[in-house]
């Protein structure tokens, strides 16, 4: 394609000797890059991220743009404790990619604690960064973050016991089992 492209703009544009076919390319690669539309900018985690113009709604992102999202979602912190609810939901929901969503589930613990799961679907990625935040006395800890395959079973139950986060199927059986954070 790229030979293509270069070949067309020699004849095209012909310029003095020292601009080659791959000068032309490069040029032309800028001048699309700097000349794309602006109004499908959107700042995500402090960073300019452009919305692709895909009509049938699915791929929010191009390749390139998902990748570096992708990143930053996976490298985003998470405080260790908010001290509201709205200040939990806020933070974790600033994490949401553009144009991809986020499963929320709620639960009571044993203990009488409420345990406030996030997956927040990753872009083009079969992934969600999960987040755990445990509620105990008018505040919010996190307790558990971490990126899960969703390619596998889908998490629909946790639970504490014995110092671990359960993670369960529908059905009941154990998908994995991680360390509680202490806060």
């Amino acid at each position: 394609m790229i030979h293509e492209l270069s070949t067309a703009l020699r004849v095209a544009l012909p310029l003095p000797g020292f601009w080659s076919a791959r000068r032309y390319v490069v040029v032309v690669l800028a001048v699309l890059v700097l000349g794309c539309n602006r109004d499908n900018a959107v700042l995500y985690l402090g960073h300019t991220v452009y919305l692709s113009d895909n009509r049938d709604g699915r791929d929010a992102l191009s390749r390139w743009q998902a990748w570096k999202v992708r990143r930053w979602l996976k490298e985003a912190r998470v405080p260790a404790s908010f001290n509201t609810k709205k200040e939990m939901v806020d933070g974790v929901f600033a994490l949401m990619a553009p144009g991809y969503g986020m499963i929320t589930h709620e639960t009571r613990a044993g203990d009488g604690s409420v345990l406030h799961l996030f997956g927040i679907e990753v872009p083009r990625a079969d992934q969600d960064r999960v987040i755990v935040c445990r509620e105990r006395n008018g505040k919010f800890d996190l307790i558990d973050d971490f990126v899960y395959d969703t390619d596998k079973r889908v998490i629909d139950e946790i639970a504490i016991s014995g110092g671990k986060i359960i993670y369960r199927t529908r059905e009941g059986s154990t998908l994995f089992r991680h360390d509680l954070r202490r806060p």
